[in-house]
């Protein structure tokens, strides 16, 4: 059997092996090429790791807003007004008083 076909002259034609090792050296290059340049690249995916964590603890930070503002509204509605704690928000912020009180305005200081 002949050791191999020949193309042309002197340039033997590769064997079936070798096609394979070729083959199999383009799709490692092309998936590199895919893995630090391709749409869905390293760096991207590191970055949208990141962005996910950040708005994670957002999301956690707003639902605890949430369930402290739903606490306010459960204590604010009529049943279970607390009298003293709208007093008290009434003059903390609305800066309100009552009828019989006295309000003084005080300058504030000039430096």
């Amino acid at each position: 059997m002949a050791k191999g076909f020949r193309l042309l002259a002197g340039f033997p034609l590769v064997s079936l092996k070798n096609w394979g090792v070729l083959l199999l050296f383009a799709y490692c290059l092309a998936m590199g090429y895919r893995l630090f340049y391709g749409e869905n690249r390293l760096s991207e995916l590191s970055r949208l790791e990141l962005q996910r964590s950040r708005l994670e603890s957002e999301v956690s930070g707003l639902r605890f807003r949430r369930a402290v503002l739903e606490q306010n509204v459960e204590r604010l509605q009529e049943e279970n007004l607390n009298r003293e704690l709208l007093e008290t928000l009434l003059r903390a912020k609305l800066k309100m008083a009552r009828e019989d009180e006295a309000v003084l305005v005080l300058p504030e200081a000039q430096p």
